[in-house]
């Protein structure tokens, strides 16, 4: 047999052209039984629909656009990677394409709108963590569903995928106060993105509830770089409290790279961790296991968060008239060699703070 069509899996399968073309898309209704023999056929002679002739009769492209600032692709940080790849498996199963676009820290939209979107080559956009306003208000002017993942626009209201920053930070300082840490440091960068500041927030709300009020305010523990976090901002960081005599016992950074630069710069200067410092990150990126000691962070599921944002986005692809959206990622604190060992029996996944 030559190549073989749509046509022929439909006359060995016994249906129509139009039940195997809606068992390919995934959309309609198909009967379990129908639907069965169909994939049987169609995994029997490995069949592969061409994607120009399956965009043809719903004008859709099988593309997914994923945007990106090349900043979140620099040195240790695979957060956004691991995003890319859940939203990529994600995509497989409906057959579609993702197309990567990288954008830098200024957006001027004629010259650096990606070119799938000039092309109009893609059916949906999915944009990863802090990126120009700009960009997100041009790509709100299309007519093509998008989701901003880790990262909203203060005025524009987008289909959204959240983390639980603000619980997670919290939570990684409770586990500190419980241990009878109470100077603790918070090292971060801009708050331009929404995360940091969650973060920071969620720590400050910790040490007032605790009754350390006088510390959350104390701005001489709070290294705040207007900058993207990076290992740099957590090695200058504890670098400056040190060199200025500032009383801290632990330390808790807006994600793993700045404690892993924290970590550096604490080992220099010869102070213990978790002897003499406590160190908490937040993500928990691979390189977390590999330091040492292993570093006690807030794990979020970066894999999952790709996937909810392309499952969202094939949501407003089936559902055009579906309101906006927010899907929240849990996170959970996992406690390492860099804090305390013995930990006490609280459900620290299951303390949900409400935030004012």
């Amino acid at each position: 047999m030559g190549k073989i069509t749509i046509k022929d899996i439909a006359r060995m399968a016994g249906v129509s052209v139009s039940t195997v073309s809606l068992v390919l898309s995934g959309k309609g209704y198909v009967s379990d039984i129908t639907r069965t023999k169909v994939e049987k056929v169609i995994e029997k002679y490995n069949y592969h629909p061409r994607q120009s002739a399956r965009r043809l009769p719903s004008k859709l492209t099988g593309n997914i656009g994923f945007i990106i600032s090349d900043l979140h692709l620099y040195g240790n940080e695979v957060f956004y990677s691991r995003v890319l790849l859940g939203a990529e498996l994600e995509a497989r199963k409906r057959d579609y394409y993702v197309l990567l676009a990288t954008i830098g820290q200024s957006f001027a939209p004629a010259k650096d709108t990606p070119r799938f979107i000039r092309s109009h080559d893609v059916d949906g956009i999915i944009i990863a963590g802090g990126v120009p306003y700009e960009l997100i208000e041009c790509v709100h002017e299309l007519t093509i569903p998008y989701v901003l993942v880790d990262f909203h626009h203060p005025l524009i209201p987008s289909n959204l995928v959240l983390i639980e920053n603000y619980t997670g930070a919290y939570q990684a300082v409770r586990h500190l106060i419980d241990h009878g840490y109470e100077r603790i440091a918070f090292v971060g960068g801009s708050f331009y993105h929404s995360s940091i500041k969650e973060r920071f927030q969620g720590y400050q709300a910790a040490l007032n509830e605790a009754g350390l009020g006088a510390i959350s305010e104390d701005q001489s523990l709070h290294i705040l770089v207007d900058e993207e976090t990076s290992d740099q901002i957590g090695y200058s960081g504890i670098c400056t409290m040190i060199d200025q005599s500032i009383d801290f016992d632990a330390v808790v950074c807006a994600n793993d790279t700045t404690a892993i630069g924290c970590l550096q710069a604490l080992q220099q200067r010869t102070l213990h961790v978790p002897g003499d410092v406590a160190l908490v990150g937040f993500d928990d990126i691979r390189h977390a296991v590999e330091t040492e000691p292993t570093l006690t962070t807030v794990h979020v599921p970066k894999l999952e968060m790709g996937q909810q944002a392309m499952r969202l986005i094939f949501d407003l692809l089936d559902h055009p008239r579906t309101g906006q959206q927010t899907r929240m990622i849990h996170t959970e604190l996992i406690v390492r060699e860099s804090t305390a060992t013995q930990v006490k029996q609280t459900e620290y996944a299951r303390e949900r703070p409400t935030i004012a």
